[in-house]
């Protein structure tokens, strides 16, 4: 009692973190360097059963793939591939205009159905270029095939708990390095 609220200098310290998570173009200024995006495509592709169970999708429900190459001093930092429900983004006009816009898919399908995803559930791996579909297609670098990726791959939630994106974001740590600050849960009574 009476000791107060206390800050950890070294959380200070950290750039990049794993939560709460930011957008990609900010992970990059962080890491003190200069962002840009390009979109590379969008366009309807079919449901597999299991993009399908995830987004818990109908019949219906037309899915959108969506693939954008993040840059730090015009060096690829982060392939990233989304995929949700054309009903996401309210209908086929905004469908037809979303190449036109420049800003995350987050903010575009927040103004065009009102749905703010506000969580995340992330699986943490790691892959080779050679092993990432489509990045050589659109990637002229010839030493990315041998390179190692930290691949994200998540399911993004709204606040009612609906899941509205899966999203497979691959990263170069050489630009974008995540810390985090980690409690330690010992039994010390062995």
């Amino acid at each position: 009692q009476g000791k107060g609220t206390f800050v950890n200098v070294d959380s200070l310290n950290i750039n990049v973190k794993f939560n709460p998570v930011m957008e990609f173009t900010d992970m990059i200024r962080n890491s003190g360097y200069r962002p840009s995006v390009q979109l590379v495509g969008i366009q309807f592709v079919p449901k597999s059963k299991s993009i399908e169970s995830i987004l818990q999708l109908s019949e219906d429900d037309k899915l959108v793939m969506c693939e954008k190459i993040f840059f730090a001093d015009d060096n690829l930092c982060a392939y990233c591939i989304d995929y949700f429900p054309l009903a996401a983004i309210g209908g086929e006009e905004a469908f037809d205009n979303f190449s036109y816009y420049k800003n995350s898919v987050f903010t575009y399908i927040y103004s065009h159905s009102g749905h703010k995803i506000i969580w995340d559930k992330v699986k943490i791996k790691t892959v080779i270029g050679k092993d990432i579909p489509n990045l050589s297609s659109h990637v002229s670098d010839k030493n990315i095939k041998n390179k190692p990726f930290l691949l994200l791959e998540g399911v993004n939630y709204d606040d009612h708990d609906t899941p509205l994106l899966y999203a497979k974001e691959y990263i170069d740590t050489d630009f974008i390095q995540f810390s985090m600050i980690r409690q330690r849960n010992i039994n010390y009574s062995k």
